[in-house]
């Protein structure tokens, strides 16, 4: 299961689907301007791996942060977008987000479908512009099947 400690920085919706990301989770990857160190102990706990984490990374120096990475596809301008076009997944990519950079990919034509997720945060110039909404996971499985 999810750890208590865990639990507090997911979302209610997509714990209670633990078990279904786990076993989808080959087929999942996180892009997030966050950084790489702090997203992979959270979801690593839902099965998904480290080469599935497209984020940002701490620079270091004798064991301290001295700064990030700034070659990284995520530091740049459209960087989710580029990130997703450097996979070549050759398959239908759907984004799963609630800000303007995850809408971005699918107005750049990274991805063939956005879904805007509002269960944590709801951003009225995202929502407006996007399709598909969803306030819970239970909103985005219904959406994608």
């Amino acid at each position: 299961g999810v750890s208590k400690q865990i639990s507090t920085l997911i979302s209610d919706s997509i714990i209670d689907h633990h078990k279904l990301i786990k076993n989808m989770s080959g087929s999942i990857w996180i892009l997030s301007g966050g950084f790489t160190e702090v997203i992979y102990p959270v979801v690593s706990k839902f099965g998904i791996k480290h080469d599935h984490i497209i984020a940002n990374s701490f620079v270091y120096k004798n064991n301290m942060v001295v700064g990030c990475d700034k070659e990284n596809d995520l530091f740049k301008d459209n960087g989710k977008s580029r990130a997703i076009n450097r996979l070549n997944l050759n398959k239908e990519i759907i984004m799963v987000g609630d800000g303007y950079t995850d809408y971005e990919t699918y107005k750049n034509g990274a991805v063939d479908m956005f879904i805007c997720y509002t269960e944590n945060i709801h951003r009225k110039d995202v929502v407006e512009k996007s399709d598909y909404i969803a306030n819970n996971f239970n909103e985005v499985i219904n959406i994608i099947t």
